[in-house]
């Protein structure tokens, strides 16, 4: 294998992984993509782990891409969440 076919290799094993964990995130209902409104990219996502449904209890955790991070893509769907 030369180092091109090596490069498109990797590539598109990692575009199958980031198609596959966002068809997660689509089909989780404790799991939402944060996405720019502008340009229609995502640049996260955010979940909800609610143990205790019934005493309100529970953790929200997200992940924001590196270059999108300190523009509050993550303070409206944290929000949302809470209300």
């Amino acid at each position: 294998m030369t180092d091109r076919e090596k490069v498109l290799w990797t590539a598109r094993l990692q575009i199958r992984n980031m198609t596959e964990l966002i068809q997660g995130f689509l089909t989780n209902a404790d799991a939402w993509v944060i996405g720019d409104k502008t340009s229609g990219k995502i640049v996260g996502y955010i979940t909800a782990d609610i143990p205790y449904r019934k005493l309100g209890v529970g953790e929200i955790g997200y992940v924001i891409g590196e270059k999108y991070q300190k523009r509050g893509y993550a303070l409206f769907p944290s929000g949302s969440l809470l209300v």
